[in-house]
């Protein structure tokens, strides 16, 4: 047989579908053994991904550098502060040799700089995906995670009952509470994923199929009582419907959600420091912490530890991954983005911290937002608007609720659980950038599709 068009026409179908092929062995990879550990294989199989995807960060492409420019500038100067305050550099000022500095260091610094390339490439390459190799990623990736979800939602009925059975038989019964928490991370995954993927699922009209994935986040938040998640999955169903239901006067005038989120997340990093200040100063901290349920009392005596501790050196801070020397008082980290920030990294990790927000919001907003007024069966219109005049929502636009609602729910988690530095927590935002970014383009080649037909 003989290929119409021979070598260079093969190499032409490689490159128009390289990015696709890489993205379908990373999804298919991940959901076939994330299950067994988000923490531990999240990393990793993104890390391989993003390194087969690295030419994606070529600056000569320029449309998805310049887009996500900002947030990837600003998350490069927080590693980048960040790598300056580890012990490995405080070492080097001293005068130690870098090879001795580089043996002696803890080198927390390696995995989170390494992800930060990997990571931004495959953002990237989601961005410069076609529509139509974008479609057929996010079929898999649903049917993918509607799997994994029945498996979870099996657990979560059965109290962990399959997570139990595979510790007894393979690891001996042994650290039981780590079944707790990898069901817990997992859920974390889910729960990034929901809004982005509810997009396409709402618009293939697969409304069980959304419906399984609350019913199941919410079951494993009270199985494993991470209420945390319950609290992200409700607070981006406000942001939703804020975002659908915003009124089309406020959007012509510029006054966009986007916008308003971004002050808000600005004003929360900056201070919630100041509202446990306040707390510790009338004495209201302990009595509060008693007060609330064992988790989140714990999390106001961790809260009050960091900002006492950050007090102490408020300007310049601690130094990198400095909240591991507070322990057991802060386990690890201190479960708030903005305390381990100013804590560690002082003023200027904070501020750092408070711009990538303010551009992760802002930036969400597609071009031209202040200029389409919405159109859909089961949305309000401003009075005296004709209906059939107004024109159809651009597929940018029908999407702000659900990225919105998945980018509200991500700061969230991390204003409220885990830590900074986290390789798997940020591997998990990246993840649900990708999956954003893909649905928006498979809506987009759907609608041609059909149109086709």
């Amino acid at each position: 047989m003989i290929i119409k068009g021979g070598a260079p026409a093969i190499l032409t179908r490689i490159r128009e579908h390289y990015g696709e092929g890489v993205m379908m062995l990373f999804f298919a990879t991940l959901l076939a053994t994330v299950y067994f550990g988000a923490t531990t294989i999240l990393p990793p199989v993104m890390f391989l991904g993003g390194l087969l995807l690295l030419g994606y960060l070529d600056p000569r492409k320029g449309r998805p550098i310049r887009h996500f420019l900002p947030a990837v500038a600003l998350s490069g100067g927080i590693l980048l502060l960040a790598f300056f305050r580890s012990d490995f550099v405080e070492m080097i000022a001293l005068g130690m040799p870098v090879g001795k500095a580089y043996a002696a260091s803890t080198r927390y610094f390696q995995a989170p700089i390494f992800m930060w390339f990997t990571t931004w490439a495959m953002v990237c390459a989601a961005w410069g995906l076609k529509e139509d190799n974008s479609r057929r990623v996010i079929i898999l990736v649903s049917w993918g995670l509607i799997a994994l979800t029945c498996v979870m939602l099996a657990d979560a009925v059965s109290t962990d009952g399959m997570r139990n059975a595979m510790n007894r038989a393979y690891f001996g019964g042994h650290r039981p509470e780590m079944v707790v928490v990898d069901a817990s991370n997992l859920n974390g995954v889910l729960l990034m994923l929901f809004w982005p993927l509810s997009f396409w699922l709402v618009y293939k009209r697969w409304f069980a199929a959304v419906g399984l994935l609350a019913v199941t986040i919410l079951w494993t938040s009270v199985t494993v009582d991470t209420n945390a998640h319950m609290l992200c999955l409700i607070a981006g169903g406000v942001v939703f419907a804020i975002a659908r239901y915003w009124p089309n006067g406020w959007t012509r005038r510029g006054f966009l959600p986007e916008h308003e989120l971004a002050g808000l997340a600005v004003l929360w990093i900056l201070a919630f420091p100041i509202i446990i200040l306040i707390l510790m100063r009338a004495g209201e901290a302990v009595p509060l912490a008693r007060e609330l349920p064992p988790s989140w009392g714990a999390r106001i005596d961790i809260w009050s530890t960091a900002v006492g501790h950050s007090l102490e050196k408020p300007f310049w801070g601690w130094g990198y991954e400095a909240s591991r020397r507070f322990a057991p008082a802060i386990p690890l980290h201190t479960h708030d983005m903005s305390l381990q920030a100013w804590l560690e990294l002082g003023i200027p990790g904070l501020l750092l911290l408070a711009g990538f927000w303010f551009c992760v919001f802002w930036f969400i907003a597609p071009r031209d937002s202040r200029y389409h007024a919405r159109r859909a069966d089961n949305e309000m219109v401003e009075i005296g608007q004709a209906v059939e005049v107004l024109p159809e929502l651009p597929v940018e636009q029908l999407a702000r609720p659900y990225m919105l609602a998945g980018a509200a729910c991500y700061f969230l988690l991390n204003a409220l659980s885990y830590g900074m530095w986290r390789a798997w927590l940020y591997c998990l935002g990246g993840l649900m950038v990708v999956v954003a970014v893909m649905a928006v383009k498979a809506v987009k080649a759907d609608k041609k599709l059909q149109i086709l037909q």
